[in-house]
């Protein structure tokens, strides 16, 4: 399994980001590093389908996304997740709601699975919690256990350290280590500090 990322070209109006930038990744951690602005955000937004690339392609398991696609195919959103840096974009809904409605656009969630995710990042208590009321720790939280719960072949994973407990770290830490080691999910991660597990490679990215 491999992702392949194919001459992509983005750029915010004339701000370049990306020009014919091209890489692959394997199953596995892959480590996307730079300073802010450099397009670590960017890059996990474009291939969640978040942001149209102007030129270029991604593929994974046989599903390709390509620039001038008037959206991400719903296969290739199906076997990906962003779990992206900012809060949950639904604050209206409770912890337990999101999580629901997150997880039935996939349609083949365990929920037995989720549960287990719930319970080793310790928002049980929290469930009933609107997420405008939740913390950050709390939000963060409800995304982990979608990111770890789903039967994704893509984990697009922004900061996701931020804002974590102990406890909590540790769990996301090993859960990933395993991942790798199984060479179930080709994850990509931005992190401005050591992420603590078994790293395959690490794009540097320039801005």
């Amino acid at each position: 399994m491999e992702l392949i990322i194919d001459r992509l070209v983005f750029a915010y109006g004339q701000r370049w980001l990306f020009e014919g930038f091209s890489a692959r990744a394997g199953a596995g951690v892959t480590w996307v590093q730079g300073a802010n602005g450099s397009g670590k955000s960017t890059l996990l937004r474009l291939l969640a389908g978040a942001l149209a690339p102007r030129h270029g392609s991604f593929e994974l398991a046989g599903c390709r996304y390509a620039a001038g696609d008037r959206a991400a195919p719903l296969a290739w959103r199906r076997q990906t997740f962003w779990g992206l840096s900012d809060p949950p974009p639904t604050p209206w809904l409770t912890i337990a709601e999101c999580l629901g409605f997150v997880a039935g656009t996939y349609g083949n969630v365990d929920a037995l699975r989720l549960r287990e995710q719930v319970d080793a990042l310790g928002l049980a208590t929290a469930l009933a919690t609107p997420l405008r009321e939740a913390s950050l720790g709390q939000q963060r939280k409800t995304l982990l256990a979608l990111a770890l719960a789903l039967p994704v072949k893509l984990l697009l994973l922004d900061e996701p350290f931020n804002a974590l407990d102990v406890a909590s770290a540790r769990h996301l830490s090993g859960t990933l280590a395993a991942r790798a080691a199984g060479g179930e999910q080709v994850i990509l991660l931005t992190s401005h500090v050591e992420p603590h597990v078994p790293v395959r490679a690490t794009w540097a990215l320039r801005g």
